[in-house]
């Protein structure tokens, strides 16, 4: 569940990154997190960048069938 306050697309990506990172230590979705991460402390990052970030944030809070099935 989203419990801090979301005042921006970079808010609302950090904090499913730590999401991510409370469920998920090591893996895959660790690395996914970082990335989401990175891409949300930059904010000069490349459009693909953060298309991709946030087709993960929406992958993720839409469960891993959607990751699994695109794969």
């Amino acid at each position: 569940m989203i419990t801090g306050d979301i005042h921006s697309l970079e808010d609302g990506m950090r904090e499913v990154a730590a999401m991510m990172r409370a469920h998920h230590v090591c893996g895959a979705w660790a690395g996914v997190a970082e990335r989401i991460e990175r891409v949300a402390a930059d904010p000069g990052a490349c459009p693909v960048a953060r298309d991709d970030a946030m087709r993960a944030v929406l992958a993720y809070l839409g469960g891993r069938e959607l990751v699994e099935a695109a794969a």
